[in-house]
């Protein structure tokens, strides 16, 4: 059996990422657990064994039975007249179908490891959130000098939070794709687990997740952030993009920017606010 790269790579990226989410946490079962040893045993077994012909011979001269001696023969045989592209493409059979065996036996466990994934990161969003209440998690640390010490602990945790709702996401995302949900590895994607989706504020939200300061940012704006349930994960699709519209002015036309996410007019502007700011 021929692979290519990337049928090579998705094949030892389900497994590392299966991996990553048990060390945080996660459970599979014993079968998979299992056929993880024996694919890892046969993977990283020793090549270097003895020839073949001279376990035959060492068996003829010992105390093999004649159907022992048929069958080393038979494997040297078999062995000898083996290439090397041979012997690649039998270990791609066995380690294609033994990870497909444990996809199959990690669904058992898939939805259960999300739901822990995705319990830890909105944890970690509705403390953050909370403690954005108390102070900007932006504010500049000079400015903290004269703060409370309420303010100057909660600015502090805030900080250590930002770190870990990056990893929390990250471990969600994994977590997601293993059970199945219909997401890659876009802005759109990760966007589509970490926020409510608010159509309204699509602009907004890209704006703020695009920036360098993005958990702050969100909360800044009221958005919910918060991990959907599986069967609700979707795509945040980006806003399209701003169009140059004319409307009727004192003379002749004039261009205005149009936001297709906002309405008829830039900026909400109702028909009324448009018409006066080009006038």
């Amino acid at each position: 059996m021929n692979l290519n790269y990337q049928q090579f790579q998705n094949m030892r990226d389900f497994r590392k990422d299966v991996d990553n989410i048990v060390d945080h946490g996660g459970t599979v079962t014993k079968e998979y657990t299992r056929l993880q040893g024996r694919l890892s045993d046969y993977l990283n077994g020793d090549d270097s064994s003895a020839d073949p012909f001279d376990t035959l011979a060492e068996a003829v001269k010992g105390k093999a039975t004649p159907q022992e001696i048929a069958d080393l023969e038979r494997a040297a045989l078999i062995e000898g007249a083996a290439s090397r592209e041979d012997r690649a493409s039998a270990r791609n059979h066995v380690e294609t179908e033994l990870t497909a065996a444990m996809r199959v036996e990690y669904r058992t466990t898939a939805t259960s490891n999300y739901e822990l994934m995705r319990g830890r990161f909105n944890d970690n969003a509705a403390r953050y959130t909370e403690l954005a209440r108390i102070v900007a998690p932006d504010t500049d640390p000079a400015q903290l000098v004269t703060a409370g010490r309420q303010e100057r602990e909660a600015w502090g945790e805030l900080q250590t939070l930002t770190h870990e709702l990056d990893d929390a996401l990250s471990l969600v995302h994994t977590a997601a794709t293993l059970a199945g949900a219909n997401i890659d590895d876009t802005k759109s994607s990760y966007i589509g687990i970490a926020v409510r989706p608010q159509q309204e504020r699509r602009r907004a939200i890209w704006a703020a997740w695009e920036s360098g300061n993005k958990w702050a940012n969100l909360v800044s704006l009221a958005v919910k952030v918060e991990a959907p349930d599986l069967e609700d994960i979707t795509k945040y699709r980006e806003p399209k993009p701003i169009e140059t519209r004319y409307a009727r002015a004192a003379i002749g036309f004039r261009p205005y920017d149009y936001d297709p996410e906002e309405g008829d007019a830039p900026h909400g502007f109702n028909s009324q606010q448009l018409e006066n700011a080009l006038s």
